[in-house]
């Protein structure tokens, strides 16, 4: 997947406090602590590293949303206030302990988004292999499609949080919103291919059109 939690919530600040409920929450503790250099230490009722977290994961600290840029123990990782790259230097959060936290994700959401990009460009994503069959592996220019992934899944999750009028006008309106964000990107970017390993590309491969259904 080219797109992240983090990514998501650049794209949509108020995205847990919102419908946080539709994400999975994959560890939850009351008793967090974060230190001056921005570690987070936790008797999380899910160990950190077993449960999957790792950097581009998003995590709550009493209302404060973070990013996870790396886990180093099953009760430690590094967490940062949301920066506008990655590249830049990780922001500490207010030290305290005794702390809520729960650390989310939309990843089965992203995925989905993922695969029918691919499907969309011809790309196989389930290890077939053979003559003729381009693979994830040939990919050149994955940020190019992040944006594309972003807007993706933020409409799925929207949608649903308008199913059956529960969020009212606004999450459909924005699920209208990110459909038509989608369509736009979609339309612009292309996947670059290195069809024989050289690590040059190759071609460009359009992306043809897809509908989401409704929800």
């Amino acid at each position: 997947m080219f797109a992240s939690d983090r990514d998501l919530v650049i794209a949509e600040p108020g995205l847990l406090g919102e419908v946080g409920w539709l994400g999975q929450e994959v560890a939850r503790s009351t008793v967090a602590a974060i230190d001056s250099s921005g570690l987070l230490l936790t008797a999380a009722d899910g160990a950190f590293t077993s449960a999957g977290i790792g950097a581009g994961y998003v995590a709550q600290v009493d209302r404060t949303t973070y990013e996870v840029i790396s886990v180093s123990g099953a009760t430690l990782m590094l967490i940062s206030k949301i920066r506008a790259s990655e590249s830049e230097l990780p922001i500490p959060g207010t030290p305290g302990s005794g702390l809520a936290l729960g650390v989310m994700t939309f990843r089965p959401q992203i995925e989905m988004v993922h695969r029918q990009v691919m499907r969309m460009g011809g790309i196989e994503v389930d290890g077939t292999e053979g003559e003729g069959v381009v693979t994830e592996s040939a990919i050149l220019n994955g940020d190019d499609l992040r944006a594309l992934e972003v807007f993706g899944a933020l409409h799925l999750v929207f949608a649903a949080a308008s199913a059956g009028g529960m969020q009212g006008n606004a999450s459909q309106e924005k699920a209208s919103a990110y459909r038509d964000r989608f369509e736009q990107e979609r339309r612009r970017v292309g996947i670059r291919v290195d069809l024989d390993g050289d690590g040059i590309g190759d071609a460009v491969r359009r992306l043809t059109v897809f509908r989401f259904a409704r929800a």
